[in-house]
C-alpha cells in the first residue's frame, strides 16, 4: 500500500505558510510559469496519480497565503484527481534545444513574471554535446527576456535519477556546475537568474516510478517545497493583501507604551516575545530539512509562552488592547505549534508501525499505529482550539490594526488541516486493528480476527470518499474483505 507520508509533509508545509510571517504585500497576482520536460508535465494520462510538483507547490503558495497564477500554453494531460491551476509548458522528451526551439509559440499569449525552468534530464540521457546545452539554456534566457525584459528566471540544477544505466552522474553534475557560470553570466539586476538546488542532498529513490526517470510523490513534494523556499526566501513572491499578518509589527510606528511604571516596560517585554514568535514562526515556513522545521516549531512555541506569561503578569490599562490581543494569539500559536509537532511525532509512530507490519511484529505494529492515531487526534483538537481562540480575537483599539480579513482567510485553511488530521487519527486506527487481525490470524484465534477485521474495515470504510486517503482506504478495505482466516 502507498504511504500517505507525502500528503501529510504537504500539509505542514502549508499550515506553516498560513500562519507564517512575510512583511511584505503583494498587490496582484505574480504570474508563474513552469517550464521543462515531463518532471515539469507530470503523468502522461488524466488519472494519473504524479501530477507533477505543480500540484504540491500551487497548493503549498495558495494555502501560505500567495497570490500567485501559473500560466503556460499548455494545461494537459489535464488530471483528474487534483485541483490546482494547472497551466504549464512541460512536455515529455524535451530537451534544452526543444524548449528552446518552442520558447516562440509558448510566449505568444504568456507574459510571465517568474519562470521555473526544469531542463536537462533528457540532455544527459542523449548525451547532448555540453556546449549545445548551455548554448541552448542561453537562447531560452534571451527569449524570455525578449517578452519581459523583467522577467525573474528561477532554473533547477537538476536531479539524479534512479535508472544508473541512463543516468550519467558526471554528465548531470558538470552541467549543473556549467549553469553556475551560466547564472553569474547572465543575470542581471533588472532579471536575476537564481539557481535552485535540486541536487544536493538528494536520493535517487526519489525518482522511483516504474520507469527510473521520473519522481514519485514524494520526489514531487520535495521538488514543489525548494522551488517554494527558493521564491519566499529571495522576495520573489509576497502575502497577498487579503491576508494581513496581526503578528507583524505594524507599518507605521506603533503608540509609544507608557513608561511612568514597570507596567509599560513589561509590555514591551511581552511584544519582544511576540516578535521573536514571529520570527521562529517564518524561519520554519522558509526551512525545508523536517529537523529545523521542528526547531523552529519549537523555539516560536516556546516564545509564545513566555509572552504569554509575561503578559499575564501586567496591569497596563493604556496597553490593555494590546496585551489581550497577544494573550490570545499567543495562545493559538501556542496551540498550533503543538498541533504541528503532534503531527510530526505522529507521521514518526505511523511510519514505525508500518516498518513492523513489514517484518511481521504485529503487536509492536498495533500499539505504534495506537500511538499514532492518538497523536493525530490531539492534533485535531489543538488546530481545533487555535482556530475557536483566533476567531475570539479582537484588534479594536490595538496597534496591530484590523487583522479581520487575516482570520476570515485563515480559519478555513485551520479547518482543513483539522480535519485532515481526524483522518489521518481514523487511518491510523484502521491499521490498528487490521495489525491485530494479523496478529489473531497468526495465533489461530478466528474470533479475535473477525472482530478486529471488522472493526479495522469499519473505520476504512469511513475513509473510502476522503480525498486524502480515500485510494488507501478503499484498497485496505477490500484486502481485508478478502482475507480468510
Amino acid at each position: 500500500m502507498k504511504s500517505n507520508l507525502f500528503l501529510f509533509v504537504l500539509v505542514v508545509v502549508a499550515c506553516s505558510g498560513a500562519i507564517g510571517l512575510v512583511a511584505e504585500h503583494a498587490d496582484a497576482s505574480v504570474r508563474i510559469a513552469p517550464m521543462g520536460d515531463s518532471i515539469t508535465r507530470g503523468g502522461m494520462e488524466p488519472d494519473s496519480d504524479y501530477p507533477s510538483y505543480r500540484f504540491h507547490l500551487w497548493n503549498m503558495l495558495r494555502d501560505g497565503g500567495y497570490d500567485v497564477d501559473f500560466v503556460g500554453s499548455t494545461t494537459e494531460p489535464n488530471f483528474q484527481k487534483f485541483v490546482f491551476d494547472q497551466d504549464h509548458d512541460g512536455y515529455s522528451g524535451y530537451t534544452t534545444e526543444s524548449l528552446a526551439d518552442d520558447m516562440e509559440r509558448i510566449l505568444v499569449s504568456n507574459t510571465p513574471d517568474i519562470v521555473l525552468l526544469y531542463i536537462g534530464t533528457n540532455d544527459v540521457m542523449r548525451q547532448v554535446p555540453m556546449k549545445d546545452r548551455i548554448r541552448n539554456m542561453g537562447r531560452i534566457v534571451a527569449s524570455l527576456r525578449a517578452k519581459n525584459p523583467n522577467v525573474r528566471i528561477l532554473i533547477a540544477q537538476i536531479s539524479p535519477t534512479s535508472d544508473l544505466f541512463r543516468n550519467d552522474y558526471a554528465e548531470l553534475e558538470t552541467f549543473n556546475e556549467e549553469l553556475i557560470t551560466l547564472a553569474q553570466d547572465r543575470s542581471t539586476s533588472s532579471s536575476p537568474i537564481v539557481l535552485v538546488d535540486m541536487h544536493t542532498a538528494w536520493s535517487p529513490a526519489l525518482f522511483d516510478q516504474e520507469d527510473g526517470l521520473h519522481p514519485n510523490n514524494e520526489g514531487e513534494v520535495q521538488i514543489a517545497e525548494r522551488w517554494a523556499n527558493a521564491l519566499i526566501s529571495t522576495g520573489m513572491i509576497a502575502l497577498s493583501q487579503a491576508t494581513p499578518q496581526p503578528t507583524v509589527l505594524p507599518t507605521t510606528a506603533p503608540p509609544s507604551p507608557t513608561m511612568t511604571s514597570n507596567a509599560g516596560t513589561s509590555y514591551l517585554q511581552a511584544r519582544g516575545y511576540y516578535d521573536d514568535g514571529a520570527r521562529a514562526w517564518s524561519r520554519a515556513w522558509g526551512a525545508s530539512e523536517i529537523g529545523q522545521i521542528r526547531q523552529y516549531l519549537t523555539e516560536a512555541r516556546t516564545a509564545y509562552a513566555n509572552c504569554l506569561a509575561t503578559a499575564n503578569t501586567v496591569n497596563d490599562p493604556s496597553n490593555a488592547a494590546n496585551l489581550a490581543l497577544v494573550r490570545s494569539i499567543s495562545t493559538a500559536y501556542i496551540d498550533l505549534a503543538d498541533a504541528a509537532l503532534s503531527m510530526y511525532s505522529g507521521a514518526d509512530t505511523n511510519d514505525m508501525g508500518r516498518a513492523q507490519m513489514t517484518v511481521g511484529s504485529h503487536a509492536e505494529a498495533a500499539s505504534s499505529f495506537q500511538e499514532a492515531g492518538r497523536l493525530f487526534s490531539e492534533s485535531n483538537s489543538r488546530f481545533t482550539r487555535a482556530t475557536t481562540t483566533l476567531q475570539s480575537v479582537s484588534y479594536a483599539g490595538t496597534e496591530y490594526g484590523d487583522g479581520t480579513a487575516y482570520t476570515a482567510a485563515i480559519v478555513p485553511i485551520l479547518n482543513n488541516k483539522a480535519a485532515y488530521m481526524g483522518e489521518f487519527s481514523t487511518y491510523a486506527q484502521g491499521w490498528q486493528h487490521t495489525a491485530l487481525a494479523y496478529r489473531a490470524n497468526a495465533r489461530g484465534d478466528q474470533a479475535a480476527f473477525s472482530q478486529e477485521r471488522e472493526q479495522a474495515m469499519g473505520l476504512f470504510r469511513e475513509l473510502r470518499t476522503s480525498s486524502a486517503f480515500g485510494d488507501d482506504a478503499r484498497a485496505n478495505y477490500d484486502i481485508l474483505a478478502r482475507l480468510v482466516p
